[in-house]
């Protein structure tokens, strides 16, 4: 035999929600069909399962996979005869909240440096706003998840910032850079008038963090200690010149 009037089932246009979200449903039935059932969601049905019009809440796992399947099944009306059960299905697209990530990029840079490049993973279906600070120029890609920035004479140290939006909402990020400086001119201290012969003369400039000192003299005059430090012990010998005693500060900035 036939079945003459055929169970229908429609679940829906599949949709898209927030990952806080409900989804607000209307399925419905049709042919012979007298009730209804929605199954397959491991989320919460309100007010039940038996209802056309429901609100979904998806579950946790469900959120975190992004998706959810609900399929609405129409009764078989007569039992044992040739007509049969009707099933619709739809689908959840669940949107989560966007991710940052690591940003990736120096963070310790030098005054007057360019063509620094800070990133994070491209996403799609996403905006990108960057923030530097005070003193640093973003050359380049702001509104993108990559920029080109110039550390400029003023910049100080802090963070590269960064907030991913999409319809959902906006996550943030943010990278602490130190920026640093080439040493500062020294002025060396020391005797200006020595004798030949003369032993334990010494010569120095103030101490500055992070940097290394390399000393030269004149000829016939001998470094006995200190060199590589802020201070140095010198013999003036019996071939010794005048001339200059001098010291080199270099750091990883200049």
């Amino acid at each position: 035999s036939v079945c003459t009037n055929p169970p229908t089932a429609n679940a829906g246009v599949d949709k898209s929600i927030c990952y806080n979200a409900t989804a607000s449903i209307t399925g419905s039935i049709g042919g012979a069909a007298t009730s209804l059932t929605w199954s397959g969601g491991s989320g919460t049905y309100s007010p039940n399962t038996t209802t056309a019009s429901i609100t979904y809440t998806p579950s946790a796992s469900e959120v975190a996979a992004g998706t959810a399947r609900l399929i609405l099944t129409a009764n078989d009306p007569d039992g044992s005869g040739p007509c049969v059960a009707a099933t619709d299905t739809m689908i959840i697209t669940i949107i989560n909240l966007p991710s940052v990530g690591t940003i990736a990029g120096p963070t310790s840079v030098c005054k007057n440096q360019t063509s620094v490049i800070y990133s994070v993973a491209s996403q799609t279906g996403v905006s990108y706003a960057w923030t530097v600070p005070t003193g640093v120029t973003i050359t380049a890609g702001q509104g993108t998840n990559s920029i080109t920035t110039t550390w400029g004479a003023s910049a100080v140290s802090g963070n590269v910032g960064i907030s991913v939006s999409n319809s959902c909402g906006t996550t943030t990020g943010s990278l602490g850079v130190t920026v640093g400086s080439a040493p500062t001119t020294p002025t060396v201290t020391g005797s200006s008038s020595v004798c030949l012969n003369q032993t334990g003369v010494v010569y120095s400039v103030t101490a500055q963090t992070g940097v290394t000192y390399t000393w030269t003299v004149p000829t016939g005059v001998t470094i006995t200690a200190g060199q590589g430090t802020n201070s140095i012990t010198t013999t003036w010998g019996a071939s010794a010149v005048s001339g200059n005693v001098g010291i080199s500060l270099t750091n990883s900035c200049g």
